[in-house]
Formats: C-alpha cells, sequence, structure tokens
C-alpha cells in the first residue's frame, strides 16, 4: 500500500527573544504530504542449465546473483535519479533545484552561484552529484586563486572535493547537470 509522508517547509522560520513574562504570539504550521508508493522490480530471466552449473570451473550462481544485482541496482538507480513517480520512484532531479548547466563549458561561478542557492541548514552535510562528464569538466576549473576547484582524495574510502564539499558520482545524471545540497534529505521507499 502507500506510505504517506507529512512535509513541511519550516526553513523561514525561528525562535524570537521575549521578555520573562512577555506574551507569545501563535503562527499556524502549512502541513503537506508526499505518498511513496511500493514499486515492484523484476529483471529478465536467465536460464541456466543443471549442466552448466554441475559442470562450469566456477560458481555460476554467484556469477548470475552478481549480474542481477547489478541489474537491480541499474533500475534503482535510474528511478531514483530521473524517476517520474508514476510507474516508479520519483527520482530527485525532479524536486531538487538542479542547476542546469548549458553551453559547452562550466565556470567557477556556476558553482559558486548554486552553492549560494542552498540555505546554510543544509550546507553542512551537503554533497554535489553528477555525471563522470561532468566531473571530468570541473577538474579543470581553477578558482579565483588559481586552485583547483576539483581536489581528489588522499584516502581510498573518501570522496574527492569540490570547494571542500564531497562529490557523488552518479552517471544517471544528464551531462551539465550538478545537484548541490544535504542529499540525505531525499526519501525513498524501499520495502522489501
Amino acid at each position: 500500500g502507500d506510505l504517506i509522508l507529512p512535509t513541511i517547509n519550516d526553513t523561514t522560520k525561528r525562535a524570537q527573544v521575549v521578555a520573562e513574562y512577555g506574551q507569545s504570539t501563535t503562527a499556524g504550521v502549512q502541513f503537506g504530504s508526499v505518498t511513496l508508493k511500493a514499486h515492484t522490480y523484476r529483471t529478465e530471466i536467465i536460464p541456466v542449465s543443471v549442466e552448466l552449473l554441475q559442470d562450469a570451473a566456477f560458481d555460476v550462481e554467484s556469477f548470475i546473483a552478481d549480474l542481477l544485482a547489478d541489474r537491480f541496482a541499474a533500475g534503482l538507480n535510474y528511478d531514483l535519479t530521473k524517476g517520474s513517480g508514476e510507474n516508479a520512484p520519483k527520482g530527485i532531479t525532479l524536486d531538487a533545484k538542479a542547476v542546469a548547466l548549458a553551453g559547452s563549458g562550466i565556470s567557477y561561478d556556476d558553482i559558486v552561484n548554486l552553492r549560494k542557492a542552498v540555505k546554510a541548514k543544509y550546507i553542512t552535510g551537503a554533497s554535489y552529484m553528477m555525471s563522470t562528464a561532468t566531473e571530468c569538466d570541473i577538474m579543470l576549473l581553477k578558482g579565483a586563486d588559481d586552485r583547483p576547484l576539483w581536489m581528489p582524495s588522499m584516502r581510498d574510502d573518501a570522496p574527492a572535493t569540490i570547494l571542500g564539499k564531497p562529490v557523488v558520482i552518479n552517471d544517471d545524471m544528464d551531462a551539465k547537470t550538478i545537484i548541490f545540497g544535504d542529499l540525505k534529505t531525499y526519501k525513498a521507499r524501499i520495502a522489501r
């Protein structure tokens, strides 16, 4: 069944200082909701003979299991990135304030303006999401001090960064399109 989650945009509200016996004011809260539907994913059936399973010089079952896992991951990633929300999950690029950078180049100003469009509350845990092609374009950019914007990680388990923020590579993103913000705030339903 559908899963309904409450939503609210309260980023402009903040507490106020009042005198010790001062009266508090009231302000309503505008709730919304988002409906997360359940979707079933399947891959094509891969026929495998008993003879192949018995006679193969390698673990055919594990090989096919890994192949199917890759197919599921590819289908789910595409929909979580670009899904229409109709017969698939609603992709992050539909609601995100993604910046589509026109023309042949991406400039330092484009990256700074994208970052400037995000409220400070969401910058602490923020990261960039882009395709490999877009990341390669950014690797060529330098800031005002002639230092590269893109910095490779010195650790194997850490992502590269742009202006100190991690880069998430997602090749289902359109070329020349970048998302910046706290990607953990994107919600998707995974039902098992």
